[in-house]
């Protein structure tokens, strides 16, 4: 359950908020489940959870492998490539409130798709995550997504 719980809150902050029927945002409710199922497709160790939950790349193929599964399942990544779109409606909602935040976020959500278009000629998931989540750590100092992620979940969840 530990295990599910950090590399949720470690990866799937710019996913972690989806369309609801009506296109009002709302929380996963399948999290642990996804992330669970990824790890076991993927015979992912903790050593790779670890490496993700710390804002590294896993060193192993496997672990690569499974932060594209979760990439993919909370659709950071969408047929193939980085995907603004739904990372934007994941930072609007958790940064709603605080227009600091969600100015710093926008900017690592832009930023990193603009990076993305070098990223093209990566076809292997797997190596693409990896330049997915370099991205996504060159900004960790500078956007507080995993605290703030903790303190929106405990409020939507009251």
């Amino acid at each position: 359950m530990r295990f599910s719980v950090y590399c949720l809150i470690l990866l799937s902050v710019p996913a972690f908020v989806l369309a609801g029927e009506n296109n009002t945002p709302t929380i996963l409710t399948n999290t642990i489940k996804n992330i669970v199922a990824c790890k076991q497709e993927h015979n992912a160790t903790r050593d790779d959870y670890d490496n993700i939950r710390k804002s590294q790349i896993p060193k192993t193929g496997e672990g690569k492998c499974f932060m594209a599964c979760i990439f993919e399942k909370f659709r950071v990544v969408e047929g193939g490539k980085y995907s603004t779109d739904s990372f934007m409606k994941g930072v609007t909602e958790l940064y709603k409130d605080e227009p600091q935040k969600i100015t710093k976020a926008t900017e690592m959500v832009q930023q990193c798709g603009k990076r993305s278009k070098e990223w093209n000629n990566s076809r292997d998931k797997c190596v693409y995550a990896v330049k997915v989540m370099e991205c996504l750590a060159s900004y960790v100092s500078r956007v507080p997504v995993v605290k703030d992620f903790l303190k929106y979940q405990k409020v939507k969840q009251a």
